[in-house]
């Protein structure tokens, strides 16, 4: 698969204006809608990003991200199966040099059974791990 992992960071920023990564995301989102590659999640991500955004913005914000999400025929969810977790536990034991959440060794997990190598982040980790991390490309003046 030639798609594109979205992890927590880029669906927050995309949502948040005053996000300092919001113009990035913003920008990253359409280079990517020229190409149109598959796009990608969990739904750990998602909770994470459900939890994120409640935080910051309150129950209206929630709700109109949720909204936003749902009407997307353009991402992907993937449900994190018992295999899928135990993998990321896995992982989380082998890497005990890095600081990687649950949440992303589920994601390494997923981009790497689905055969991803790009992900939209501004997680590190995602790095850190192997993958490319798509940067908005600078404008041309």
């Amino acid at each position: 698969m030639s798609g594109v992992f979205v992890d927590t960071s880029a669906l927050y920023a995309l949502f948040a204006p005053r996000d300092s990564k919001h113009r990035e995301a913003v920008a990253i989102l359409r280079e990517l809608g020229r190409a149109r590659p598959p796009l990608v999640t969990t739904d750990l991500c998602l909770v994470e990003a459900y939890v994120l955004v409640h935080a910051r913005t309150g129950r209206a914000g929630l709700l109109r991200f949720r909204k936003a999400l749902s009407s997307s025929a353009w991402l992907e969810i993937i449900p994190m199966s018992p295999e899928h977790q135990a993998n990321a536990w896995s992982l989380l034991d082998e890497r005990t040099d890095k600081d990687y959440s649950f949440v992303d060794a589920g994601s390494f997990v997923v981009m790497r059974i689905l055969g991803i190598e790009r992900a939209f982040t501004f997680d590190d980790h995602f790095s850190q791990e192997g993958f490319d991390v798509l940067k908005a490309r600078p404008k041309a003046h």
